[in-house]
């Protein structure tokens, strides 16, 4: 929340900064007072501010949508805000390639690539993330295509010299594993260069079936489809399944096909069953129930940056909280099973909570080395609770152990609670040393280090 905002001049550069702020996540469950919030529009302001934060030896880091729960972010000395780094710099329709500045939101690349004929290979349910900040974190969609950080091609990173490293096949190629999910620890990513592909249309449906029919079907549902998914409330003996198929016939819905979806998703299950009734746990809980059963769409075709991504207005709840934990495929039914038991223990009445547990499935990453996808098959499991609650952290805490078990590794932008041991024990240790060293290359005095990094990876010292 901005409090008041004002220029400077910082080496020979002016920038319009906000003082005295204090900055809050999407989900208003991380905060933080840095000393000054700025918002550069090019690469020379922000090496400008990168030299200028090294110099006095005040810790930066860049913000986008600020759509983690995590720590990811916070910190007390300077922020880089990226609204105003949201350009496309450059489009190759032939080879399907697409260069923009990392502050673009998603929602702004997708229209653009619509626009010339091309689109993303896969989306996740929202839009408003980022592009350095979704990638940066591993943001993935459903079905058969990789996640985001994947079809990074080529990127540019400002160091903590402020000098700009290029990194792709033909320059620094070592690096670019390394830094397609960067965590904010590597630098500033000022570009990033994506592969799309042509244009296509999706045959889509949305239909209610038997819990238990779908967790003995999942791997026939997922290799039959070219994309797939689930939700459920946790008390619900039936899960709303969402399929997609690529498609060569045009686009069948219109305004009217979306009106109803639109009301029923955003505006009854949003504002009534999450805002107004998120004292009456009961209630708020059927109507969760009655919102899915309502989500149900008969089969029809549209754009694929349309009908993957579905939340157009995502949800704005003063408390949304969320965790997610991505297990090897074939754990999927035993993972599924504890989460659904320990969510029990919590809420044994099905009236506590307002929640839903939404299940995504994809193949192995062997690109992006930091996403947890990487060397396996991969089920998501994702857990969100939509009215307050106390215990929250005792729940995360019981619910990521669990997760251990089956080596599920926790998304890096929503709530956890890893420490580098952990993680040196989920990823590969050789990956994990590769990524400090690298850290030691770009940052070697720690300006883009703060507690979620020292946490994760320690201090470049170690």
């Amino acid at each position: 929340m901005k409090r008041y905002g004002f220029f400077v001049w910082v080496c020979g550069f002016s920038f319009y900064v906000c003082e005295g702020a204090t900055w809050r996540n999407w989900g208003n469950t991380q905060e933080c007072s840095p000393q000054q919030i700025f918002y550069p529009a090019n690469a020379q302001e922000v090496i400008a501010i990168i030299k200028d934060a090294a110099v006095k030896k005040i810790p930066l880091k860049a913000i986008g949508s600020s759509h983690s729960w995590s720590d990811l972010i916070s910190t007390d000395g300077f922020l880089i805000s990226t609204n105003n780094l949201d350009k496309v710099l450059w489009i190759d329709r032939s080879q399907c390639q697409i260069k923009v500045e990392a502050g673009i939101k998603l929602h702004e690349l997708i229209a653009v690539l619509a626009e010339n004929g091309l689109a993303l290979s896969n989306q996740g349910f929202i839009t408003e993330q980022s592009i350095a900040g979704a990638a940066a974190t591993a943001t993935h969609g459903t079905g058969k295509a990789y996640a985001l950080s994947d079809y990074i091609i080529g990127m540019e990173i400002i160091d903590a010299d402020g000098h700009i490293h290029t990194v792709s096949e033909a320059s620094n190629p070592e690096w670019l594993p390394l830094a397609r999910v960067s965590l904010g620890a590597l630098g500033f990513i000022y570009t990033i260069t994506l592969q799309c592909e042509p244009a296509f249309n999706l045959r889509h449906s949305r239909i209610n079936i038997d819990l238990n029919d779908i967790i003995d079907n999942y791997q026939s549902f997922y290799e039959s489809h070219d994309f797939f998914m689930f939700m459920l409330a946790p008390s619900s003996q039936t899960a709303l399944a969402y399929f997609w198929d690529r498609t060569d016939e045009e686009p069948n819905t219109g305004f009217l096909h979306y009106f109803a979806n639109d009301c029923v998703f955003n505006r009854f299950l949003n504002c009534m069953a999450i805002q107004a009734l998120s004292h009456a746990r009961n209630i708020s809980s059927y109507m969760l129930l009655t919102g899915l059963s309502a989500l149900q769409m008969e089969e029809h075709v549209d754009h694929s940056y349309i009908s993957l991504s579905p939340m157009k207005t995502p949800l704005t709840v003063d408390w949304y909280i969320e965790q997610e934990f991505a297990v090897d495929f074939a754990d999927f039914r035993p993972a599924f099973t504890d989460m659904l038991e320990i969510y029990k223990q919590y809420d044994p009445s099905a009236s506590k909570l307002s929640s839903i547990i939404t299940c995504r499935f994809g193949p192995s990453s062997e690109l992006s080395y930091l996403n947890p996808a990487f060397g396996r098959n991969t089920a998501y499991l994702t857990i969100n609770i939509m009215n307050h609650f106390d215990d929250y952290q005792d729940f995360f805490h019981d619910l990521e152990h669990a997760m251990l078990r089956y080596n599920g590794r926790a998304h890096w932008g929503k709530f956890h609670f890893l420490d580098h041991e952990k993680i040196k024990k989920l990823y590969n240790q050789d990956h994990f040393r590769a990524f400090n060293q690298l850290r030691k290359v770009l940052d070697p005095n720690g300006l883009f280090t703060n507690d979620f990094v020292l946490r994760c990876f320690g201090s470049i010292s170690d």
